[in-house]
């Protein structure tokens, strides 16, 4: 007997369709054809199975076990459990996805043999051969259903709420009925996620940095506004958002992230919101939450100096809103913001070993540089408020502060 296979029947057109059709009716062939999920395929072919001329078979992605065991005859030994995991969260047991994924990482030898069997290291490459097969599986769609699929992709789970507000409901009907995104209920309201990680992976990929800020700052506009039933965001995720995004930066949403993070001990969080509401502007709670954070992860040179600056710039220096401080090795690198705005570059320290002692460099603007220079005490070495003073003695022209 012939047999005719026909992959992704829903791409014929109405004569192929037609023809299909009568091969069947006329048992002309044995005919094995493939639909894809979610896809509406001409009435012709559906009527294959409808009315009985075909049986539908509906495949599910593999269980985990099955996975697993087909990993492993894949590979051909023992998988480790971090890279099976991890390949599973990925492809959620699409063995076409696995197929794919297995090739690339095995000939990029990131999937290699190890001491406790097949380990996966590195970072995942977006193979042009990768993107266009998940291409394929969510097929061609419109501008509108792609902006759903990318705002969820940035910022899973996201409320249903705040879709709504920022895309086209149709589209997000669309999406759905697709399985391109998953709605499921829970207490606070309805959640959104992603029909599948690697449809958020490639579309990650081909969005492109600015255009990946440009959402984050759409969903944390929509997020701060608190309308409609979302109610009050969370301050660490609204935190996250907005510190990767295009808006312009805010001290109370960064101080509200960094509250948040130190309440749930998440010191290093709490550390980098504090730091960058530092940097914004914001008051005498952000300079202590940062002092705090960073003397309890070991960097208490870095809170003792950020602390006493930031003392030394309210007392002495009523121009200067804050301090910034940027670390690097050995060295502390001094900005001051005034009440304008205006970033000024002061001065660098040198630890020398001493929280109280530190070598002095003036920062050069002429040069666009820093040079050792001398304190007023006549050494090149001294306290940081010494230090702070001498150089906004020059750049705030107040030569009292040498005397």
């Amino acid at each position: 007997p012939v047999l005719v296979a026909v992959d992704d029947v829903h791409l014929l057109d109405d004569l192929s369709a037609f023809v299909l059709h009568q091969l069947v009716l006329r048992r002309a062939a044995v005919v094995i054809a493939t639909l894809r999920s979610g896809e509406s395929a001409p009435e012709t072919v559906t009527a294959l199975w409808k009315d009985g001329h075909l049986h539908r078979l509906d495949l599910q992605p593999l269980s985990r076990p099955a996975f697993d065991a087909l990993l492993a005859r894949v590979l051909g030994g023992r998988v480790g459990v971090a890279c099976a995991d991890r390949l599973w969260h990925l492809t959620l047991g699409n063995a076409l996805f696995l197929r794919r994924i297995l090739t690339q990482e095995l000939d990029a030898h990131r999937l290699t043999p190890g001491r406790h069997g097949w380990e996966w290291t590195g970072a995942m490459a977006m193979s042009e051969s990768l993107i266009d097969l998940v291409d394929a599986q969510i097929g061609g769609v419109p501008d509108a259903v792609g902006d759903v699929i990318d705002l969820v992709s940035v910022a899973e789970p996201l409320e249903l709420d705040y879709l709504r507000r920022m895309t086209d409901r149709e589209a997000v009907e669309a999406c759905e009925h697709r399985g391109l995104i998953t709605i499921s209920p829970t207490p606070h309201g309805e959640l959104v996620r992603v029909g599948h990680p690697l449809f958020a992976e490639v579309r990650s990929a081909r969005s492109g940095r600015v255009r990946l800020a440009r959402l984050r700052g759409r969903i944390a506009s929509a997020a701060q506004s608190g309308e409609g039933q979302a109610g009050a965001p969370d301050p660490i995720r609204l935190g996250r958002l907005w510190l990767d995004s295009d808006l312009a930066p805010d001290a109370d949403v960064f101080i509200r992230a960094a509250r948040g993070a130190y309440a749930r001990l998440d010191i290093e969080l709490a550390s980098r919101f504090a730091e960058v509401a530092v940097a914004t502007g914001a008051g005498l709670e952000a300079h202590l939450i940062l002092a705090h954070t960073l003397a309890m992860s070991g960097r208490a040179e870095q809170a003792s100096l950020q602390h006493r600056l930031a003392a030394r710039a309210r007392e002495r220096w009523p121009d200067l809103a804050t301090i910034r401080l940027r670390h690097r090795g050995g060295f502390a690198y001094v900005n001051g913001v005034t009440d304008h705005g205006e970033t000024i570059r002061l001065c660098r320290l040198r630890y020398t070993g001493s929280a109280h002692d530190w070598g002095f460099a003036i920062y050069r603007a002429g040069h666009a540089d820093y040079a050792d220079s001398f304190l007023p005490t006549g050494s090149p070495i001294g306290s940081a408020e010494d230090a702070l003073d001498t150089a906004c003695g020059l750049y705030l022209n107040d030569p009292t502060a040498w005397t």
